[in-house]
């Protein structure tokens, strides 16, 4: 399913980065290149922005607050793949609890019965 959308986006877990392009930030006495970038909130760009509104008509909207400057590069950055599969960096070998589960040891041939009961 393609992420065409902010709306898209949000419910696919994905990250939006902003960085300013070759602003200048006046200061008292000179100027200086902006290089400021953030993480942005997707969430509250949906509020503001509307669920439909499309992730390439978005940079077009966004102004730098630091410098004013309307040259904004923005990253969406989708979930990384571990999240994406529910696991969160542990080995399938283990359990949720870390532990080695009596399905995933090796037979060694010991093999014990118990009497059925009287």
């Amino acid at each position: 399913m393609p992420i065409e959308t902010l709306k898209d986006a949000l419910s696919a877990g994905w990250r939006v980065h902003a960085r300013c392009i070759d602003g200048k930030v006046d200061n008292t006495r000179s100027t200086a290149k902006c290089h400021y970038r953030a993480e942005l909130d997707l969430e509250t760009l949906v509020w503001t922005r509307g669920p439909h509104m499309s992730r390439a008509g978005l940079n077009d909207r966004m102004m730098c607050p630091r410098c004013g400057n309307r040259r904004v590069n923005l990253i969406f950055e989708p979930p990384k793949v571990a999240s994406r599969a529910g696991e969160s960096g542990r080995s399938y070998a283990t359990g949720a609890s870390g532990v080695e589960s009596k399905s995933n040891r090796r037979f060694d041939g010991d093999i014990s019965f118990c009497p059925p009961p009287a």
